[in-house]
């Protein structure tokens, strides 16, 4: 959805067939961290839309699964608005296609098609309410205000560190996880409730970016032998190490075009005994779950205790000069799953 767009809210009725109850025009979208806590008291609500008006129908619209009943409801609607294959009204191409992947001109216009709709069914504008949204908006701190947009503060956060305003620090809270006896009891949707899905509200790029940052800070603190990292990894001596190897080491480089080298896992450690296969999760905040893929899982199967995925929290905390948190999951994953080739990805939930 893009600001200026139209938008059918869609409802059943008596019956429990789908209906337009009433169309919005789309005035803004943000994402605020805040306002959904505040006002419904649920913090999953981020993503906020705004509407310039929002014309409620009286007569609500049915949206019939045949072709031939649009022209006794909307006479002036072209039958060829219907998705080709698919006898569903809601299913609208007001564009004429000229090949399959190509649509040439229109054969109506959105707001024309809008504006049957609502000659036929009839209605009044919702009135505006002032229910403390606007003063939620007003009183907002700078930090608030800043924490709208997550892709921008990745963004600014790469740019800091690019341009050396910001050092990675040596130190971080090491956190080891060991597989608890109550984890299968606890129900996902639970924990899925309470975290912040931020991973939602980023674009693909910026997910990208987030994570070749928390590789790169999790590289710095292995290159600087940092004592917790190494006693959670079990290295006791770390002249034991003979390197680290970091395969997204050049991801500065052009990070609009920068293909992620790594497959299965993001950072070899290398020492006199073994080696470590780590793979980097990382998150702004916490979103209090992670995905890993097929490739991660056959790696985890087959190296065992040696692989370890490692999860930053709050990467956000180097902006203010702290220390992110590091999470070392260390039990086999892959051994609970039958079969790893059925598998696409799936989500950890810490």
């Amino acid at each position: 959805m893009s600001v200026g767009d139209y938008v059918c809210f869609i409802t059943r009725d008596n019956e429990e067939y789908e209906v337009i109850d009433s169309i919005g025009v789309l005035s803004a979208k943000y994402v605020d961290l805040t306002i959904g806590e505040k006002n419904w008291n649920d913090p999953d609500f981020e993503l906020i839309v705004e509407f310039e008006s929002v014309f409620v129908l009286e007569n609500k619209l049915r949206l019939t699964f045949k072709r031939e009943k649009l022209n006794s409801i909307l006479p002036s609607v072209p039958n060829r608005i219907f998705h080709n294959g698919y006898e569903m009204f809601r299913q609208w191409i007001l564009n004429e296609r000229i090949t399959r992947t190509k649509l040439g001109p229109k054969l109506i216009e959105e707001e024309e098609l809008i504006q049957i709709i609502k000659n036929h069914c009839g209605g009044t504008y919702l009135k505006v309410r002032n229910d403390g949204s606007l003063v939620i908006k007003e009183n907002k701190s700078e930090l608030e205000i800043a924490q709208v947009d997550l892709n921008s503060l990745v963004e600014d956060l790469f740019d800091k560190l690019n341009q050396k305003e910001i050092e990675l620090p040596n130190s971080a809270n090491v956190i080891t996880r060991k597989r608890e006896e109550g984890d299968g009891k606890k129900s996902l949707s639970s924990k899925s409730n309470k975290s912040e899905r931020e991973v939602n509200l980023l674009s693909k790029k910026k997910q990208k970016l987030l994570g070749l940052m928390g590789e790169e800070y999790v590289f710095n603190l292995l290159n600087e032998r940092n004592v917790e990292l190494f006693a959670e990894l079990g290295i006791k001596n770390p002249d034991d190490i003979l390197s680290v190897e970091w395969d997204n080491d050049n991801y500065k480089e052009d990070t609009a075009n920068f293909i992620d080298k790594s497959l299965g896992h993001d950072i070899r450690v290398i020492t006199k005994c073994k080696t470590f296969k780590l793979e980097i999760k990382t998150n702004f905040n916490n979103a209090g779950y992670y995905f890993i893929s097929r490739n991660e899982l056959k790696e985890m199967a087959i190296y065992a205790e040696d692989y370890y995925v490692i999860k930053v929290n709050y990467l956000s905390n180097l902006i203010r000069g702290k220390a992110p948190t590091v999470i070392l999951e260390n039990f086999p994953l892959a051994n609970i799953i039958e079969n790893l080739n059925r598998v696409k990805s799936m989500e950890v939930y810490i």
